[in-house]
């Protein structure tokens, strides 16, 4: 049975939420910040019922073009996705705060077609450039205005040439102008059809111009890697070895190589069985003509649209999501919770870690896209409600951007059971989670220390102390555990997917446990107190999380989170 308080959103007109909201936070914890931006909560479109409006409402895109935000999203007053009535709407907005009503969008060139996803991308705040499809008709459509108000509009090439009688370019998300002048539009390349849309797909392209947007082509078609090949069981999947995508989204890496992170929509394991890598990710070197294939990223997450963007050109990656997991408490659209702010240092995904909650605190928030625009992230999203499922609009703007130059601590929003004050972090439940960020270069170091003390507060059964790495490869995970043989707590370490567990030491309950952890390129030693050293080959990922970063959420959602079972001295964290 899901937990009705957990679903029902709570609709604020404009909420300012900072994580001290969330968490009692400290400002420094022996010189590394906590990150605790502001995060400005409001709304594009609200489904109020008015007659004529949409009542569903779903994948929106913003952009600022001449001073003026101008937010697009695809919507029906039936209130159902992909039937006749569904039509693109547009609202403005001077402030990201106060947004006109919403005013259907090309309706004179669709007719009586269903039009999908609109995607924006702003050419030097000269022209901007919409474009968006109807696959059952097989067209693709890139309208263009210099004004923000008067539009034209051209059909251009459907699909890449080797397939386009047979699919259609369809918009996923936000366009990109390269350092070199180039736009691209992310596409994906469903078949064309009137039965409707078909989102397990093999292969995704770019639709490119060099000319500002005077003639369109295609780059070459991305391909979807194999689950064998990526440690993944093809028997999860329908017995198909195939990596399904869909909806990339696109950034520019500070040396001009171009990547993408993806929704993946191969066949999904039964509710219950392992969660599958969700996200996917690939490169481009040669300014988007060609892409390697896509292949999972270590992030948990479910099938739905990311948004990744730099948060400047030389400096952190920036990447929405929900920080959630499929089967929990079902497989199902319906529970698109937890829509956070992930941070890298380096554009590696791999090494993405979830923060704070970009939506209000309960409900489904889904499909971000979203602009940087000096030192904020702005965001638009689908928020989703009652019977007619997604129905609103949401907007958030999160600022400051963080400092990647220095390390800094990063609360999990989508997950409870974390407590911070000015000494402490303290953990009560095994999702409880809280990330060590660091700068470039420590993520590059070849030889990397991490000093830390912790202090079991009461019965800890199989919790995570420490994470490294990622869940399924290339990781170690650090827990408390009870000695079957003397009833006494001990600290145990694994790699990930491993379940052979080596004892790093045994603690008393209530004495504080100090640690040093070292990270090299093809191993992790592990010391507790003066114990001997502990050391774990094969790679790792610079990736660091104290507490469950790859913990299910608890499902119903604790009312309460509890006693701590375990604290982290906040001021005993160095690294070096």
């Amino acid at each position: 049975m899901m937990d009705p308080a957990y679903f029902s959103p709570r609709f604020l007109l404009l909420s300012v939420c900072a994580p001290s909201a969330l968490f009692a936070l400290t400002g420094e914890a022996a010189g590394i910040p906590v990150y605790s931006p502001e995060v400005s909560i409001g709304y594009v479109y609200e489904d109020t019922g008015v007659e004529g409006e949409p009542r569903y409402s779903h994948a929106p895109d913003v952009v600022r073009f001449q001073g003026t935000y101008l937010a697009v999203w695809m919507g029906n007053p039936n209130g159902s996705e992909g039937k006749p009535g569904q039509a693109l709407y547009l609202s403005t907005s001077t402030d990201f705060t106060i947004w006109s009503p919403p005013q259907t969008l090309f309706s004179d060139i669709y007719g009586w077609a269903v039009p999908w996803q609109p995607a924006l991308v702003n050419v030097h705040d000269e022209d901007l450039y919409c474009a968006w499809s109807m696959p059952s008709e097989g067209r693709l459509v890139v309208s263009r205005t210099t004004d923000g108000k008067t539009w034209t509009h051209q059909d251009v090439p459907a699909a890449p040439g080797a397939v386009q009688d047979r699919l259609t370019g369809f918009p996923t998300g936000h366009g990109l102008v390269t350092s070199k002048g180039r736009i691209l539009i992310p596409c994906s390349l469903p078949p064309v059809s009137k039965k409707g849309l078909w989102i397990r797909n093999r292969l995704q392209a770019v639709l490119i111009s060099d000319d500002n947007g005077t003639s369109w082509y295609w780059s070459e078609p991305i391909a979807g890697a194999q689950w064998s090949g990526h440690g993944g069981d093809p028997a999860q999947h329908g017995d198909d070895d195939q990596i399904y995508h869909w909806e990339l989204s696109l950034y520019e890496q500070a040396d001009g190589t171009l990547r993408f992170l993806a929704r993946n929509t191969s066949r999904m394991p039964d509710p219950g069985r392992e969660d599958y890598r969700t996200l996917l990710t690939g490169e481009s070197r040669d300014g988007g003509l060609s892409w390697t294939e896509a292949v999972p990223v270590e992030i948990d997450s479910l099938s739905a649209r990311p948004f990744a963007a730099k948060a400047s050109p030389s400096e952190g990656l920036l990447a929405v999501a929900n920080d959630w997991v499929r089967s929990v408490p079902q497989s199902s659209w319906n529970t698109r919770f937890g829509l956070s702010l992930f941070l890298s240092p380096v554009d590696d995904p791999n090494l993405l870690l979830p923060g704070p909650l970009v939506q209000p605190e309960n409900g489904l928030a889904c499909y971000p896209d979203g602009i940087v625009s000096g030192d904020a992230l702005y965001l638009v999203y689908t928020q989703g409600r009652g019977e007619h499922g997604y129905a609103n609009i949401g907007a958030t703007r999160v600022e400051p951007l963080p400092d990647f130059t220095r390390p800094f601590l990063l609360p999990r929003g989508a997950r409870q059971g974390l407590t911070l004050d000015d000494t402490l972090a303290r953990f009560s439940l095994p999702e409880s989670s809280l990330a060590l960020v660091l700068p470039p270069e420590l993520t590059a170091k070849e030889k990397l220390t991490l000093q830390f003390e912790t202090r079991l507060d009461a019965l800890a059964r199989n919790m995570s102390i420490l994470e490294v790495g990622g869940k399924t490869r290339a990781g170690v995970r650090l827990r408390v555990s009870m000695d079957p043989t003397t009833g006494q707590p001990r600290y145990e370490a694994a790699r990930a997917g491993d379940n052979a567990w080596q004892l790093i030491g045994h603690a008393s309950e209530g004495d504080w446990n100090p640690f040093t952890v070292t990270l090299e390129n093809h191993g992790v030693t592990l010391q507790l107190n003066d114990n001997p050293p502990v050391r774990l080959p094969g790679p790792v990922l610079r990736k660091i999380s104290f507490g469950g970063l790859s913990e299910a959420p608890a499902w119903p959602r604790p009312r309460k989170s509890g006693n701590p079972a375990w604290s982290l001295s906040l001021s005993s964290i160095a690294v070096n």
